[in-house]
């Protein structure tokens, strides 16, 4: 590997996309592109590229670091692909007509994992759970908040309804996970890391805010179901919202929760739910307008006691 050569990146390291705050101080430029011989495929939702004769252009971008971050640069993006992807130099015609080199992470043994084709270009926004699942789960919370029940405790002597909304919140979680996955990659190690890193960012606090002021937030308060002496955490300030969700999460999925916590489940999904549509739509340019191909007039999920 050549540190002093440019690297060309085909998704979540792109401008615009999740993960470009990585690097975006470190480089002296980026420009749009395209790369031949390499086919574009989805491994555990992950784009990777691996080599392959006469399949079409890759479009993505040539990041150029700047010459005094080199290092730590290289040392950025390889800590995010992880084991899973290989640096090598391959050639590109630039968008003077040049054929130059560059570095390009490529998927290793991608014979396993089910790896397939993707057509055309991956963005954020054709991302399978942030495009697709996303907005379904927002519209399947909203319809379990059904009001035609006399009262909010007649509404939850049913299991049907009560698994669903468990299922609904669990299923946020999965997609906040992929989402820190999608920023953070390999440079954190775990869940409760890549929690640590998203609460420090302005882009989580204007999020917040925003849901704030926009009442989308509905107060929980929780305990560690494992320890009830422990202190209690809150979603009424952006430094615990996270850490309630996802203690609410843990709390469900190890513990299991009698129907009495079912109304926290319901907040803790219409809070979530709401911090990630709002955060989604201004980190992921163009998601909005996927969503409504499969969900009209997706809006903010509201209580409905």
């Amino acid at each position: 590997m050549a540190i002093n050569l440019p690297l060309f990146v085909y998704g979540s390291l792109k401008p615009g996309e999740l993960a470009f705050g990585q690097v975006k101080d470190l480089l002296a430029g980026n420009e749009p592109s395209f790369i031949d011989g390499f086919e574009l495929k989805l491994r555990d939702l992950m784009p990777l590229v691996q080599q392959a004769a006469g399949k079409e252009k890759l479009s993505g971008f040539v990041l150029t670091p700047k010459v005094e971050c080199q290092d730590i640069f290289y040392q950025t993006v390889q800590r995010y692909e992880g084991n899973n992807y290989e640096l090598i130099t391959c050639p590109l015609i630039n968008n003077s007509g040049e054929t130059v080199e560059v570095n390009l992470f490529v998927g290793r043994s991608t014979e396993y994992g089910g790896a397939e084709h993707f057509d055309g270009e991956w963005t954020g926004s054709r991302d399978p759970l942030l495009s697709k699942s996303f907005p379904c789960i927002i519209e399947d919370i909203r319809s379990s908040l059904d009001k035609t029940s006399s009262s909010f405790s007649s509404r939850e002597n049913v299991w049907y309804l009560k698994n669903r909304k468990i299922g609904n919140f669990l299923l946020l979680n999965s997609i906040l996970e992929h989402v820190w996955s999608m920023i953070f990659g390999g440079i954190t190690e775990s869940p409760s890391e890549s929690m640590k890193l998203m609460k420090k960012s302005m882009e989580y606090r204007s999020t917040f805010k925003k849901a704030l002021e926009l009442d989308a937030i509905p107060y929980v308060s929780i305990r560690d179901s494992r320890d009830i002496d422990y202190d209690s955490i809150s979603t009424r300030h952006h430094k615990g919202a996270l850490d309630t969700w996802y203690r609410v999460r843990g709390n469900t999925l190890h513990r299991g929760k009698s129907g009495s916590d079912t109304e926290i489940i319901e907040d803790a999904s219409i809070g979530l739910g709401n911090f990630l549509m709002i955060y989604l739509e201004s980190q992921v340019p163009g998601i909005k307008s996927v969503w409504e191909e499969i969900a009209p007039n997706l809006c903010l999920l509201k209580k409905s006691w």
